[in-house]
């Protein structure tokens, strides 16, 4: 807020802002809005107080509000519905899909291949299988060493033998496992049941498999408990993939252990989805084989009406967490200043969901100095768009930058359109791409796919669980194609994107994208405003946490993308483990662009410092982990918001100072 007298954010040229960051920046932009179609609101206010002044009233609406995510012991149910609804829809989805599978493949092994297994005490002969098996084996055997030891004058016949090698060994693992792995265990499960008449045995299998599918989604939905708890920290969640490792190097150690615990509980947790699917495959391949009369034809004409309804119509972002997501930001971010009644002082107000500001009108237009001036940053929502393709990213990033902006929507690697052309070309969702939706999608930080945060361990159970805030957007790069069925049907995603994200599948070339937080790729913003140029730049690291690994890993990344180097020592920064004080909150560095344009950084943190007021600090004692809580955390109590935002006032004003500060002062 101390910008404002300033008039620091009316001189800037740009914003971009990350994650969390953006829920106040589209606030700030939405409120200062008031031209184009905003300007025929009869109750907007247009006066010189600006945007989230202290005491305005929309700073008040946001105290008011700061539990927006889950208000009240309501607001906690409709959360944890939203959550089981879509697990529900996935399952029925994924479900349907495997019962289908499970009994056309029981009726291939009863009919075709292994008509034993449909009687009482009869023997599958799997050897044939075995003997088909290992001869796909030894000839991709024998090919792969042909391409290895000869050395063929044309590359081309290496490369032809290497790929049909690779193909072969699939083929020889299917065949293991359709023909016989799969028909033994089939076999043995059969032979351990107790001897029972035959509806009996009917009767166990249909409770064994209600009871199967009652604990598998018990285990399912125990294992979210643990979620928001223990796996939402990156930080726990690359301390429990390193932890198997370590545990083998020191496993005596107390210091180890319990990381070995916690990397066993996230092998258990990755093992749960598979789990759950395989056994809806296998009890439906075992009531195929019971052959349970014309009743079946019910269920399987139900599971296929359902499985072909959700791939027809269904909207996978739908059942997501992000319509729910943006719907509750909206609740707290998405306001405008309006008149008070009857002569009594402006008040903040929602604005109206379906008068939601589109994204090419988010930007403030200025107006004539005469008519007090309102100049305004263009706002760029940063996000990050998943990319999987070999090649197409370094290792261990995965992820591109893609943002949002009043002119232009896409990234360096996908390729940006305008974003007017964007939302005519999705007419019919208009909604999903307004600054809100933008904002909501900047920060879905818990997805299946979290670009250089992503853990393959989890991806499969988040996406079964309904965990994802990510959001599938149309490849700016494709935008222009329209289907055979027009841009309604087109450009809906459908629900077969679910197993995109169950196996991270995010082609850079792919009709949609997986969008998802800006974190993902750069948490603090300041590579996008260096990729424009910007010689100037106050950076504000809200991203908790008492390292600075995020300004590291964004000085890095402006170096390997832009050849833009950023010298900055920011030890003063980091606060003391033992008083949890700071020697500064802000400081000074450097910037160098690739053709000798030379800028400088203002970097500034939400640090405790002997700045800090009395109830700043002794809110501390009450809340040791204040400053630093996780992002994770968005269930504000008044007495944490107001220690924040103290604490932000000072350090902006100390950043502000230093801003004003001649260069080299």
């Amino acid at each position: 807020m101390q910008a404002q007298p300033h008039r620091i954010l009316q001189q800037s040229k740009y914003i971009a802002a990350v994650s969390g960051g953006s829920y106040i920046a589209a606030a700030f932009a939405m409120v200062a809005k008031v031209d184009g179609s905003e300007a025929s609101d009869p109750d907007l206010v247009d006066d010189d107080a600006p945007p989230f002044h202290p005491g305005s009233p929309e700073e008040q609406y946001l105290r008011n509000r700061s539990t927006y995510m889950a208000p009240g012991a309501l607001g906690k149910v409709r959360l944890a519905a939203r959550v089981v609804l879509g697990m529900i829809v996935n399952l029925f989805f994924l479900g349907t899909l495997l019962l289908l599978l499970g009994w056309a493949l029981g009726w291939l092994y009863s009919e075709a291949l292994y008509p034993a297994l449909a009687e009482p005490g009869g023997s599958a002969d799997t050897r044939n299988a075995g003997i088909a098996a290992a001869a796909v084996l030894v000839a991709s055997t024998a090919l792969g060493l042909l391409a290895t030891v000869h050395g063929f004058e044309r590359e081309k016949w290496t490369r032809f033998l290497q790929a049909w090698a690779g193909r072969l060994l699939v083929v020889a693992l299917l065949a293991a496992l359709l023909g016989v792995a799969l028909p033994e265990l089939l076999e043995w499960l059969r032979d351990v049941k107790p001897k029972a008449q035959d509806g009996e045995v009917k009767g166990s299998r249909s409770a064994a498999a209600a009871l199967g599918g009652t604990s598998a989604a018990a285990l399912l939905a125990g294992t979210l408990l643990q979620l928001r708890a223990k796996l939402l920290d990156r930080r726990i969640l690359r301390q429990s993939a390193e932890a198997v490792g370590e545990g083998v190097r020191g496993y005596v150690s107390t210091r180890v252990w319990p990381r070995l615990r916690a990397g066993l509980q996230l092998l258990l947790v990755a093992a749960v989805g598979p789990l759950l699917l395989g056994g809806i495959l296998l009890a439906s391949l075992v009531a195929s084989l019971a052959d349970q009369g014309h009743e079946p034809w019910i269920v399987l004409g139900l599971a296929l009406a359902v499985f072909v309804g959700l791939y027809t119509v269904g909207d996978v972002t739908s059942w997501s967490l992000h319509p729910f997501y943006r719907q509750r930001l909206c609740t707290a971010f998405a306001l405008k200043r309006v008149s008070g009644k009857a002569g009594e002082p402006a008040v903040a107000v929602q604005r109206d969901n379906d008068r939601i500001v589109p994204l090419s009108e988010s930007g403030v237009e200025p107006v004539p100095a005469a008519q007090k001036g309102r100049e305004w940053p263009l706002l760029v929502v940063c996000a990050a768009a998943n990319v999987s393709d070999p090649g197409a990213t370094p290792p261990g990033r995965a992820v591109t930058s893609f943002t949002f902006s009043p002119n232009a929507i896409g990234g360096p690697l996908i390729g940006a359109v305008a974003t007017k052309h964007f939302e005519d070309q999705l007419e019919h969702r208009k909604r999903d791409f307004s600054l809100p939706a933008a904002v909501a999608m900047s920060g879905a930080a818990l997805s299946p796919s979290m670009g250089k945060a992503t853990r393959w361990p989890l991806r499969f159970l988040l996406t079964l669980a309904n965990a994802r805030l990510g959001v599938w957007v149309p490849n700016p790069r494709r935008i222009d194609e329209v289907g055979w069925l027009g841009k309604r049907l087109y450009w809906r995603p459908r629900a077969a994107l679910i197993f995109n994200e169950l196996l991270g599948l995010n082609s850079a070339d792919a009709k949609f994208l997986y969008v998802t937080d800006g974190g993902h790729y750069e948490n603090l913003g300041l590579v996008e405003l260096l990729r424009r140029g910007c010689t100037e730049v106050l950076c504000v690291d809200a991203s908790g946490g008492t390292d600075v690994q995020e300004l590291g890993d964004a000085i890095a990344l402006a170096r390997t993308e832009l050849g833009v180097e950023v010298d900055i020592r920011p030890a003063d920064l980091v606060p003391d483990p033992a008083t949890g004080m700071a020697a500064a909150n802000v400081k000074e560095g450097g910037i160098l662009y690739p053709d000798g344009t030379r800028g400088r950084l203002i970097y500034v943190r939400s640090v405790l410092t002997d700045k800090a007021t009395h109830d700043v600090l002794a809110y501390h004692d009450r809340d040791p982990a204040f400053p630093h809580n996780s992002t994770g955390d968005q269930l504000y109590t008044d007495q944490r918001f107001e220690a924040y935002r103290k604490l932000g006032h000072q350090a902006g004003c100390d950043a502000i100072e230093m801003l004003l500060r001649p260069l080299g002062a």
